[in-house]
């Protein structure tokens, strides 16, 4: 799903470098995490939420704080 985004491409190291790369596939915890990622990336109503959300908890909390608490919104 999500392959041609990671794709190493070994052409482009050092031969040395690129036999030591060992290529691990996505287990079913990564492909559903990826799915629910890309279903609220596509929800403009949430997406304009949060970015309120964040205008105004910016001015109390700094943006690592506020990525955090953001989080665990989506468990």
């Amino acid at each position: 799903m999500f392959v041609q985004w990671y794709s190493f491409q070994t052409h482009l190291v050092p031969e040395d470098l690129a036999a030591k790369f060992v290529h691990f596939s996505d287990d079913d915890e990564t492909k559903e995490f990826l799915e629910n990622s890309k279903e609220k990336s596509d929800q403009l109503i949430m997406q304009l939420f949060h970015s309120v959300v964040k205008c105004v908890l910016s001015w109390a909390m700094n943006k690592t704080s506020i990525n955090g608490y953001e989080m665990w919104s989506y468990f």
